[in-house]
Formats: structure tokens, sequence, C-alpha cells
């Protein structure tokens, strides 16, 4: 389940950038240039850029707190080990 909601946020992640470049460059093809539909675009490049940061600093968060974990649990069985290893002198 878990990877099929990161391919749906993915593919929907790429969809919100392919929208604002699009709309983008039909703004800025227009002949009657339109200042409304340029900042309509750059608040939806905007938005991508801010979606992508938070992006980033989740998956910065959950590899950390993997990482963190893993190295606790690997403290937890050394120090357990070396108690044993004391109790056997």
């Amino acid at each position: 389940m878990k990877n099929k909601l990161r391919i749906i946020s993915s593919v929907q992640f790429y969809i919100q950038l392919a929208t604002g470049i699009l709309f983008l460059h039909v703004a800025l093809s227009d002949i009657p240039f339109s200042i409304e539909k340029v900042s309509i675009a750059i608040l939806l490049l905007t938005g991508w850029t801010l979606g992508y940061w938070r992006r980033r600093i989740t998956r910065r968060r959950i590899k950390k707190s993997v990482t963190d974990n893993k190295f606790s649990i690997f403290m937890k069985d050394l120090t357990t080990w070396v108690n044993k290893e004391n109790d056997k002198l």
C-alpha cells in the first residue's frame, strides 16, 4: 500500500510541474501578453516548488529516523551481548 501511495504522490508531483510549465509556455506565447496568465503560471510553479521542498524535507527526516533507529537497535544488541559476555566471566 505504501508503494502505491508513493507512486501516486510522485505522479501527482510531476503532473503539477508539467502543468505549471505548459501554462507558463502558453501564457508567454500568447500575442496579447496577459499578466494574469503569467501570474497564474508563476503561482503554479511556486506551489510545485514548495511541494518539492516539503517532499525533500520529509524524505530526509524519514531517512534520518530509519538510520537512527537502526543504530539504536544495533547498540541495544551490542549492549545485550556485552552483558552476557560479562556474566560468563
